[in-house]
């Protein structure tokens, strides 16, 4: 029997949510994909990558509120125990959605209302979802298991969204508000981890600067933070994506408890310039 792949994604309308959408939506998979203002945008993405051997489930549900957050789970879960444990190789839970604070309606927001945006969405959100749906992963990898004799058992996970610069900081308020949200949501991850461990992974995949939407149209002089990479350039939504394709795959079934940053290879100082008319330069 061949087993299926069963995947959460928040935030899929849009940004790397989208690219993980996209990426993941191979053969023997079954997606429930969640957005919010996006969700016609999310509709017409579920008839593009839906196919006959891919299944699609679309949601709508707003992450800033409690009680969305607890119907959009409740639902969810629902939807999970429609199928067989032992059908299911690998379930996924996927925190991507995430507030947009570089868009300019919301850049001109006071501070304490971005804070209180970034916290219920990018912190109060993941942690309240993803502590109910680990326990359920974690009751079905059990059950798995006896049943199974643990010959094949389910690869469970769960992947949060961090961001690279929270442990160096930044400055201005966009700096601060993401260090706070990012920083916070990165340390419990790993205390979910001891939690749920040795049933379910949980890993943090922290991103650098990622050409999104906003990427393409930022003002030049943002540009200037691509010499923070080694690379040289900004990662793509799609990188990101192919990442935690790895991870939450059985590839990845020795890897717990981790933040894996992705930026190219940080530059801690400004890059060199070399005079090659010099000798020894």
């Amino acid at each position: 029997m061949d087993k299926k792949r069963i995947i959460f994604i928040t935030g899929a309308s849009g940004g790397i949510g989208l690219a993980l959408a996209r990426t993941l939506a191979k053969p023997g998979t079954i997606l429930l994909l969640q957005a919010s203002s996006r969700y016609d945008e999310l509709k017409a993405l579920s008839r593009e990558i839906g196919g006959s051997s891919i299944g699609i489930e679309t949601f709508k549900a707003d992450l800033s509120k409690s009680d969305e957050q607890d119907h959009f789970v409740d639902e969810a879960l629902v939807w999970l125990d429609r199928f067989n444990p032992q059908s299911i190789g690998t379930i996924s839970w996927i925190n991507a959605a995430g507030v947009d604070l570089m868009n300019p309606q919301t850049k001109e927001l006071p501070f304490d209302v971005r804070l209180r945006m970034i916290l219920s969405v990018d912190v109060e959100a993941p942690i309240r979802m993803s502590r109910r749906v680990g326990l359920r992963m974690t009751e079905l990898t059990m059950l798995n298991q006896i049943e199974q004799a643990a010959v094949s058992p389910i690869n469970a996970s769960i992947l949060f969204f961090g961001w690279d610069g929270a442990a160096r900081g930044m400055a201005g308020e966009s700096g601060m508000l993401y260090a706070a949200a990012k920083g916070g949501i990165t340390a419990f991850s790993r205390s979910l981890a001891q939690e749920l461990a040795p049933f379910v992974r949980v890993l943090t995949i922290s991103p650098g600067w990622i050409e999104t939407t906003w990427g393409k149209s930022a003002p030049k002089a943002v540009h200037r933070h691509r010499s923070e990479s080694l690379l040289d350039r900004w990662g793509s939504p799609e990188e990101v994506a192919n990442l935690a394709d790895f991870l939450i795959s059985q590839r990845a079934s020795y890897i717990n408890a981790q933040n894996i940053e992705i930026n190219g290879g940080f530059r801690p100082y400004p890059r060199k310039t070399f005079d090659t008319s010099r000798p020894g330069s």
